[in-house]
């Protein structure tokens, strides 16, 4: 059946975008809720413009759209390499015209996190804190991997996600003990840089 797109929609109809990463390719699949729209209203021209952080433009490129059974307007474009931050800005179309601006995307990789500092509470609780990666203002860090390893012999003693940016575990047995965290920030576009310290633990036991 042929479909004649002449009508721009009062509403705009939600993007989604979600990055996937194939080794060092970068590929932004990006999903058009339609399911609220007539069919003369879907757009058929879906523009996808990457920017620096800068506002700089990097890449300007028009998606053919395909509809599936979930009412969702898909389409995939390929990012250039080296960028490690950037902003995309969706447009939609139709032949009746623009539609209504959606707002910017921002991704980019995580830096390391920073002020990495442990302490021991009420003498066998062991409090870890960082200060968050520096990221740019519109990129969102998802969550923390946390490694714990045995400072002396370096196997790994736990792997742990953390929302926050501090951690605290329990050790029985501390009298002497050396550990290294290795913290590391995720988002959308995998674990950022590692940073990692060495800490030694010591407390007079009471007899």
């Amino acid at each position: 059946m042929f479909t004649v797109y002449l009508s721009v929609p009062l509403i705009t109809p939600t993007v989604s975008i979600v990055p996937v990463i194939d080794g060092q390719q970068i590929s932004l699949s990006i999903s058009i809720n339609v399911s609220e729209l007539c069919k003369g209203e879907y757009p058929n021209g879906i523009t996808v413009i990457i920017l620096n952080t800068h506002n700089i433009e990097i890449q300007d490129r028009s998606i053919i759209p395909q509809v599936n059974d979930q009412l969702m307007i898909t389409g995939v474009t390929a990012l250039p390499n080296n960028l490690n931050a950037f902003i995309v800005n969706v447009s939609l179309s139709n032949n009746g015209g623009e539609f209504l601006p959606i707002p910017s995307f921002g991704f980019g990789f995580l830096g390391p996190v920073t002020n990495i500092d442990s302490l021991i509470d009420n003498y066998s609780s062991i409090d870890i804190t960082w200060t968050a990666s520096t990221v740019y203002v519109r990129v969102s860090i998802l969550y923390y991997i946390l490694r714990i390893y045995d400072g002396i012999t370096g196997s790994l003693v736990d792997t742990i996600s953390v929302n926050t940016t501090s951690y605290q575990f329990v050790d029985n047995n501390l009298f002497i003990h050396h550990y290294t965290y290795v913290t590391t920030g995720v988002n959308e576009l995998g674990e950022g840089i590692s940073k990692n310290k060495t800490f030694s633990y010591q407390r007079t036991k009471i007899e």
